[in-house]
This record gives C-alpha cells, sequence and structure tokens, in this order.
C-alpha cells in the first residue's frame, strides 16, 4: 500500500505544481500585456504634458466657479468649500485614470471587431476581457502617475483642500479608484462589444461619454 501511495501522491504533487505553474504564467502573461499598456502611453511625452497642463486650467476654472457658487450657497449638498474644492481637484485628476469621457482601448477593439479582426483574438490562449483589462489597467496606472498626481498636487497647493491624514484614508481610497477602474473598463467593453450588432460603436460611445459626464456630479445647474 505504501508503494502505491507513493507514486499517487507524487502524481497529486506534479499536478498541484503544474495548475501552480500554470496560474503563474497567467500572471506573467497579464502583467506583461498590462506592462505594454504602460509602455505605449508612456511613449507620448509631449501629449501627457499637454494633458496635465489642460487637466490643471479646467481644474482652476471649476474651482473659482464652486468657491463663488458656494460663496452664495455655503454648504450646497452638505459640502463645505474645501470638500467641493477637494472634488475638482481629485476629479481632474481621475478624469483619464477612470476613462470616464471614454479613450483607451474600446475604439480599437471596435475596430477590429469591424473589420473581423477579433477572430484572430478569439483564437489566441488568452481571456479576450481578460487581456483588454490587463492592457487598461497598464494605461490607467500611467495616466495616474502622469496625468494624476500633478493637477492634485498644484489644486492642494493652491487652495485649501479637505485632504485626510489617516493613511488608512488613503489606501482605501486607492482601493476604490482601482475599482472605479475596473468598472469603467466593464461599461466600456460592453461599448465595444456593441459593434456584434451594430457594426459600428461610435454612437453608443458618444452616448456613454455623455451618460457619464451627466452622473459624475461635474454639471452644476444654472439655479442652484
Amino acid at each position: 500500500m505504501a508503494g502505491r501511495d507513493g507514486p499517487g501522491l507524487s502524481s497529486c504533487a506534479l499536478a498541484q505544481r503544474g495548475g501552480k505553474g500554470r496560474v503563474v504564467g497567467t500572471a506573467r502573461l497579464y502583467a506583461a500585456v498590462a506592462g505594454s499598456g504602460f509602455r505605449r502611453y508612456a511613449t507620448y511625452r509631449v501629449a501627457t504634458a499637454a494633458g496635465v497642463f489642460t487637466n490643471t486650467v479646467f481644474g482652476l476654472i471649476l474651482a473659482y466657479l464652486f468657491m463663488a457658487l458656494w460663496d452664495s450657497r455655503p454648504h450646497l449638498g452638505g459640502y463645505d468649500q474645501a470638500q467641493a474644492l477637494s472634488y475638482v481637484w481629485v476629479s481632474q485628476g481621475l478624469l483619464m485614470v477612470v476613462a470616464m469621457m471614454g479613450g483607451g482601448f474600446e475604439d480599437e477593439l471596435i475596430e477590429r471587431i469591424r473589420t473581423g479582426d477579433i477572430a484572430i483574438d478569439l483564437y489566441r490562449p488568452a481571456d479576450l476581457q481578460l487581456w483588454w483589462l490587463a492592457q487598461d489597467m497598464g494605461r490607467a496606472l500611467f495616466h495616474l502617475l502622469g496625468r494624476g498626481v500633478v493637477p492634485l498636487l498644484f489644486g492642494a497647493l493652491v487652495f485649501d483642500l479637505a485632504l485626510p491624514s489617516d493613511p488608512l484614508t488613503w489606501l482605501a481610497f486607492l482601493v476604490a479608484v482601482a475599482l472605479g477602474v475596473v468598472v469603467g473598463f466593464a461599461i466600456r467593453f460592453l461599448v465595444a462589444l456593441s459593434a456584434f450588432w451594430l457594426l459600428d460603436g461610435a454612437g453608443v460611445a458618444q452616448l456613454t461619454s455623455i451618460a457619464g459626464i451627466f452622473c459624475s456630479g461635474m454639471l452644476l445647474p444654472l439655479n442652484v
């Protein structure tokens, strides 16, 4: 019995090692895809600098609009002015990170569906959704570091923002940002998949962008 159990246990151990090896290999694959997404956007340095400048300018415009509004209507919506200004600069810093107004992979995926190249992607030994998710996570990480940090730091230096002092709050914030990136990806992935039925997802993408802006809280009604 001992002789029989030995090979059996060895087979189980080999199977477990093989399973772990596949998991590690899969993780390395998607990590490499995420790295390629990061490097892809890192090559456009001039565009990144222009984006930082644009986000900062729009942040200033929105900040002074919010200050004027909160001067006339203090504690509007239950927020004080510092909290409202914090929202302005956080939203400007995360605008491209969560891709609320579009941008990223969906245009490329829509084009691949339209041309039929998506069939090649489906034959790859990798999950289609995880492939594009990994690439989008790399894009989001670059925009967080390249276009998100500078506007937020500028806003914190120029304005009185309500920033947390507890490190756990910052950790929870980063987790929320990561989840927001995943949710944003899921919405844009569904938009791209609509091209299977519509052949062109541009209209759906534009409607999604408008809905995202409307639901973001960035629009202020004129009669407040």
